[in-house]
């Protein structure tokens, strides 16, 4: 069974398309050097119930939905 995504900005294709080396959100496709490196990106943010938001992609998309939000 695979890692719980948490961060609200990944891709669904990611579910679907399980590439060992990439992830893909809203932001950006991440390329890692090998399926270990990708794993420990995801377990620190993509997939932490509590650290998600720390990411520098998901902090960038929230506070790019918070001003359109505040703008109407």
């Amino acid at each position: 069974m695979g890692k719980t995504i948490y961060c609200p900005f990944m891709l669904t294709e990611y579910k679907e398309k399980r590439d060992n080396l990439c992830i893909t959100c809203e932001r950006a496709v991440i390329h890692f050097g090998d399926e270990k490196e990708r794993k420990d990106y995801i377990g620190l943010y993509c997939g932490s119930f509590h650290n998600w938001d720390r990411c520098s992609l998901a902090q960038s998309a929230t506070r790019y939905y918070e001003r359109i939000d505040n703008n109407g």
